[in-house]
């Protein structure tokens, strides 16, 4: 609950401290928290009304994956909007592995990932009920464009989430198939950061 007060701007109502030195960390965590309990009692007795509007973020990180021949695409680019942001690459249909870095807006590499294709996960893709539910990352035209033994790992962000999917399609027999859809968050564990643990 801590994490998500925090979140919230509060309008008229400031954390007041002085310089940010060693020495006033501790009275800085101390104001954080007092603010904290204000919000929530001004809001428990209707002393205010807190009107939230949401901004998609903008994503710090770009995605990328190397192709055949090595050289490494960009898949999904640094500093845009978080919403409705895609890509994808082509792989040969034998690939157990598909491997994904990701960079800060500097371009240095920050972490890899590496998605498993497992090709027990995937399963017959009926265009009527795939498209709309991708109707904004997989269009009729990237579904007709894969050719038989090739599989395209679609890669993508979500407003509502601080990570990127990949979900992949293949084609086999001139049938297509859906796999697997997997979640990667952008930064580990960033719920369970505290700051009164004396490390920050």
């Amino acid at each position: 609950m801590f994490q998500e007060v925090l979140k919230e701007f509060v309008p008229g109502k400031m954390i007041e401290f002085k310089d940010m030195s060693a020495d006033n960390n501790h009275e800085l965590k101390l104001n954080c928290l007092e603010g904290v309990i204000k919000y929530l009692n001004y809001k428990r007795f209707g002393h205010m009304n807190v009107n939230i509007m949401n901004e998609v973020p903008l994503v710090p990180y770009s995605i990328w994956g190397e192709k055949y021949n090595g050289i490494k695409e960009e898949l999904l680019e640094t500093s845009e909007k978080a919403e409705r942001k895609f890509g994808y690459i082509d792989k040969s249909s034998v690939a157990k592995d598909l491997k994904l870095f990701l960079h800060n807006a500097e371009g240095t590499l920050k972490k890899e990932f590496m998605y498993e294709n497992r090709h027990e996960c995937y399963e017959d893709l009926d265009a009527e009920k795939v498209i709309p539910r991708f109707r904004y990352i997989i269009s009729q035209h990237d579904t007709d464009t894969i050719t038989n033994e090739l599989t395209r790992f679609f890669i993508y962000t979500d407003e509502n989430s601080w990570g990127f999917y990949v979900c992949p399609v293949k084609r086999e027999g001139n049938q297509l198939y859906l796999g697997s859809e997997k979640y990667y968050p952008f930064e580990d564990e960033l719920n369970k950061i505290s700051f009164f643990d004396g490390n920050h």
